[in-house]
């Protein structure tokens, strides 16, 4: 199993007139999606930058809760996989200027990646929240819990080829789980979370004579709650399904989330050398 990070979320709080320089060059960049929202959870000015066909994210300013003229919330969601470090890079520019050296970071999504089908998977949720299940095109998501500590699970392979996307595998499963970590960057590195994992396993590949005990398992299958079924059928279908459990480490997770932020600094320090000293003087907020 591959962990990675899958989505960053990063807020800091700064006086209005360093904004200055970052609000000039969202205003003017051709690659920048505007729009205004007044709702109290929303922050007032939000931006969709799209730096190339396969990356863009969201940055946000001043949040409509704590809209004050000395300092302002900025916000900036990313996929870093998907981040290319370039020169022209709007997100470079961003992150080395506003989430350099005292900033929080609020979330994260850590994927792992399995070369399983969904289909073959079972999931216990033993004493998870809520549960959701989703058909499309890109091929069936589930969803276990809300906010902290949510589980997505789908076909990344389908998803990928329904893009028009080329997948070098036969079966491509991802796992993410969403984390709140709300800790300033200077903390990570003390930083370990409890994370709320539900029990997956390995399908086992039996064939079954009964019809009844057929149709059950293909229910179970395809998202019906085993919960649902008597003790006697919940034990006999669940001997019959599950093989192996899949490891999925709450330490790796944590380990993964604290091994990107220190990557991350050393990233930061590479912006010079990317676009040179006498550009950064000319491009930067100071």
């Amino acid at each position: 199993m591959e962990y990675s990070i899958d989505m960053v979320r990063l807020k800091t709080r700064e006086k209005s007139y360093d904004l200055g320089p970052l609000m000039k060059r969202l205003s003017f960049d051709s690659r920048v999606e505007y729009w205004q929202s007044f709702n109290f959870k929303n922050y007032h000015h939000n931006f969709k930058v799209t730096e190339t066909s396969e990356f863009s994210y969201y940055v946000g300013i001043e949040h409509n809760m704590k809209r004050t003229e000395l300092k302002k919330d900025l916000v900036i969601e990313y996929n870093p996989n998907k981040f290319i470090y370039a020169s022209d890079s709007l997100l470079f520019w961003i992150l080395f200027n506003y989430f350099r050296d005292n900033f929080d970071i609020v979330s994260v999504d850590v994927a792992i990646d399995i070369e399983k089908n969904i289909k073959e998977l079972y999931f216990d949720r033993n004493y998870k929240r809520s549960y959701k299940m989703f058909v499309s095109d890109s091929g069936v998501t589930h969803y276990f819990g809300e906010g902290d500590g949510r589980i997505k699970v789908y076909d990344k392979k389908k998803e990928q080829e329904t893009k028009g996307k080329k997948v070098n595998k036969e079966n491509w499963t991802r796992i993410e789980y969403s984390i709140k970590i709300n800790e300033n960057i200077n903390n990570i590195s003390k930083f370990y979370k409890k994370i709320p994992l539900i029990d997956i396993y390995k399908m086992s590949d039996v064939e079954v004579k009964d019809r009844t005990t057929r149709a059950l398992i293909y229910a179970v299958q395809n998202g019906y709650d085993i919960k649902e079924l008597s003790r006697d059928y919940r034990k006999k279908i669940k001997s019959i399904i599950v093989n192996d459990k899949l490891q999925i480490s709450e330490e790796k997770i944590n380990e993964t989330i604290k091994e990107y932020f220190e990557k991350y600094k050393d990233m930061l320090k590479g912006y010079l050398d990317i676009i040179g000293f006498h550009e950064m003087a000319k491009n930067s907020k100071i």
